[in-house]
């Protein structure tokens, strides 16, 4: 299996990201990733997560 992985449902009206995060995860790292999906309203996929946290992890710097 690959993550980020995306379940769409025909129930709900909208798309819907699952974020599945690997046991392998330092605790750190999927702490941010947790509170970082858990934001209200906010528009980032799963894949977009990982991503994020994959340059975080290695420290660097987007700006």
């Amino acid at each position: 299996m690959s993550f980020p992985v995306t379940i769409k449902s025909r129930i709900a009206v909208g798309r819907r990201d699952l974020l599945v995060i690997p046991p392998e995860t330092e605790p750190s790292a999927a702490a941010r990733l947790m509170a970082a999906a858990a934001i209200p309203g906010s528009v980032l996929t799963a894949g977009a997560l990982m991503a994020d946290e994959a340059v975080i992890g290695q420290g660097i710097s987007a700006f």
